[in-house]
């Protein structure tokens, strides 16, 4: 029988990829290294790449030649309050 993802390890990959597009949004542009250093107990290289370039693609960041990501999506709501 093949490994089959639970729905909890979809939860869990999701709040993870809404955790660093949230740091890079509340940043504002950030350099990739500490990005990555921060997580790496966590994750992979390979799966850190994987979400840059899925939130890339969907157009809410930019990642530059000198690896410094950019948040280019819609600002973050602020309470009215």
């Amino acid at each position: 029988m093949a490994n089959q993802v639970t729905p909890e390890q979809v939860r869990a990959a999701l709040r993870f990829v809404a955790a660093i597009a949230g740091s890079i949004q509340d940043a504002g542009e950030c350099p990739s290294g500490p990005l990555y250093a921060a997580v790496m107990g966590r994750i992979s290289l390979e799966a850190y790449q994987k979400i840059l370039d899925t939130l890339a693609r969907q157009g809410l960041i930019t990642v530059s030649p000198c690896h410094m990501i950019r948040w280019i999506g819609p600002a973050k709501a602020v309470p009215n309050g």
